[in-house]
């Protein structure tokens, strides 16, 4: 039977191996490069994935949004539409067209989301409706429904497109009022249009509608 080994002894060897281990350079150059390649391919795998989320952000933008905004075509104002075009993402103040169909907004809006950087969604107001009902069926309806409106309070940059065009409900009045304090409150920005007036959007939405209006108010910018 071999002699028991001290802990003395034991800690000598495990340092003495560990000495050696530090003096072995092939070792050291061979996990330098390991780490330098697995980095690599993370790096890769991540940019791969933002490309594929842009993408797939890019095509939820109606073919007829993505073309460029054209000044001359548009009923709003140079002041407007420059205010627009200088507007930083960094700002928790977001920005609120009103007005008649055919001006131009959500077009010049969607051209101030594909030039950002950042994380951001186009979230037509119907489409948050379908997502308030569709997240409690089973399945995958029911997954991509919650993953749209968890987005939606994520994403550093919200759209939210045709205010007032969604459905009246109550689960729907009460998705859309924590949408906005909840984004507000954190200091992400909404950009939303809206051919409705805020007298309008508040009839539609009662108590919480004028919560709503006065929220949007107080952190965005409207011409």
């Amino acid at each position: 039977m071999s002699e028991p080994i001290s802990i003395q002894a034991a800690f000598a060897h495990a340092h003495e191996r560990f000495s050696i281990l530090l003096d072995d350079e092939a070792f050291w150059n061979e996990r330098g490069a390991f780490l330098a390649e697995k980095e690599r391919q993370e790096s890769e795998e991540r940019a791969a994935a933002a490309d594929a989320l842009q993408i797939r952000r890019f095509s939820e933008i109606p073919e007829v949004y993505r073309t460029e905004f054209t000044p001359s075509l548009s009923t709003m104002s140079k002041d407007t539409i420059r205010h627009c075009r200088e507007w930083d993402p960094r700002s928790k103040r977001g920005i609120g067209l009103l007005g008649a169909t055919g001006m131009g907004k959500t077009r010049l809006l969607c051209a101030v989301l594909r030039r950002q950087q950042c994380s951001w969604l186009y979230l037509p107001a119907s489409k948050l409706s379908l997502a308030v009902s569709d997240q409690w069926q089973e399945g995958g309806v029911g997954a991509r429904a919650f993953s749209t409106l968890r987005e939606a309070k994520r994403v550093r940059v919200l759209l939210l497109d045709d205010l007032g065009d969604e459905k009246h409900t109550e689960a729907i009045t009460a998705e859309l009022k924590d949408l906005v304090e909840h984004r507000t409150s954190r200091g992400l920005p909404i950009l939303w249009t809206s051919n409705l007036s805020p007298e309008q959007i508040t009839a539609k939405h009662g108590e919480r509608g004028a919560a709503i209006v006065r929220r949007l108010a107080e952190f965005t910018w409207t011409p």
